[in-house]
């Protein structure tokens, strides 16, 4: 459910969800690339901060779900 302008709820559209989903799809994609690059580059890429790639996985994954 989606709140409207004057608050009333309501379900969203069809294009909505899936704009939406592709939009959080697309960044989550980015993100990957993004930290996946960051982490390459760095020195030490053995430690925590080689995780923070897998949450564009959790991006993609929601935007997926947000779209069906």
């Amino acid at each position: 459910m989606v709140m409207g302008k004057h608050g009333v709820r309501q379900l969203p559209s069809r294009a909505g969800s899936v704009v939406g989903g592709l939009f959080v799809t697309g960044f989550g994609i980015f993100w990957i690339m993004m930290a996946g690059s960051a982490t390459r580059m760095s020195s030490n890429s053995h430690g925590v901060g080689s995780m923070f790639p897998l949450f564009g996985i959790l991006f993609v994954a929601f935007g997926i779900v947000l779209s069906i």
